[in-house]
């Protein structure tokens, strides 16, 4: 087993081995003891600090539960974590890249997001991202049935679950423009139904803030979507740019994600307070027409 730089490829197999792990309920040592290496050696894969070769990663993945499209994306990340590092920002055009973004916000202990537009995807709700599915149904996204999109559904919601009841302790700032209301999608009814769960969230979860910039706007710093992520002494920050379509850019050098950082920090001075966001959430939700 190699070990070295946390690269990105690395901290994505990492984190997804720590959560298949956590799902399983399967214990370090018994993982560890499976595929005949001591628990540091294990955890040091786990922190994305290491690498395995192909037979052991294999091993280690079925042993945790792992299986077909799941146990070959482990395999491929498996081969790009076994590469040198090349110091470039890390471009993911690998399929189903959702899952990476996935894995940092599980692995995260810190998450700011921004989005223009839209609503942050932390804080969407069911009828909101089933909007979404349909508008961009044979567009950018391709042809879906009834089933799919209900486990498209299912699956951005168990992403929120997973990041707002995580055990440890974990911050959650979501940013967006007042102007997202007048972006209408679906039905005022899915306009609604979004207010009242960006409220529920609000509500239930104290480690969640909404910040949002009012109408009109000066000297935002930020135009396109960006996520910042923070995992205290684990790891260094992680900066991700997501497209609307196309392959998605990951940043971590430190004088990337000081500029990302310092962006959200002037974003926070032109927001409204967490609890002046939720006044004008429920003054929208009430405009839309619904309790």
């Amino acid at each position: 087993m190699a070990k070295g730089a946390a690269t990105m490829p690395r901290v994505f197999l990492g984190v997804a081995l720590a959560q298949l792990r956590a799902d399983a309920g399967i214990s370090l040592e018994a993982a560890a003891k499976h595929v005949g290496k001591p628990r540091q050696r294990l955890m040091n894969l786990l922190e994305g600090r290491a690498t395995f070769t192909e037979h052991e990663l294999s091993e280690l993945a079925k042993y945790l539960g792992a299986t077909g499209e799941r146990l070959a994306e482990l395999e491929a990340l498996g081969a790009e974590a076994r590469k040198s590092p090349t110091g470039d920002p890390y471009t993911d055009i690998g399929p189903e890249s959702w899952r990476r973004v996935a894995y940092l916000e599980a692995g995260a202990t810190s998450i700011q997001a921004y989005e223009n537009g839209v609503f942050p995807g932390l804080v969407q709700s069911g009828e909101y991202i089933t909007a979404q599915t349909l508008v961009n149904d044979g567009v950018w996204l391709d042809p879906m049935d009834d089933r799919a999109r209900a486990s498209t559904v299912a699956a951005r919601l168990e992403r929120q679950r997973r990041v707002f009841e995580d055990p440890r302790t974990k911050t959650v700032s979501v940013f967006f423009n007042e102007d997202t209301f007048n972006a209408g999608l679906g039905s005022k009814e899915v306009m609604g139904a979004q207010c009242a769960h960006m409220i529920s969230l609000l509500e239930t979860h104290a480690n969640l803030e909404i910040r949002i910039i009012p109408s009109p706007s000066w000297d935002n710093p930020l135009t396109n979507s960006l996520i910042l992520f923070g995992f205290g002494e684990w790891l260094r920050p992680i900066g991700f740019q997501s497209v609307q379509y196309g392959p998605s850019t990951y940043l971590d050098k430190d004088e990337d994600t000081a500029r990302m950082a310092r962006a959200f920090d002037r974003l926070r001075d032109l927001t409204l307070t967490r609890d002046e966001s939720q006044r004008l959430i429920a003054a929208k939700q009430e405009g839309f027409g619904t309790p």
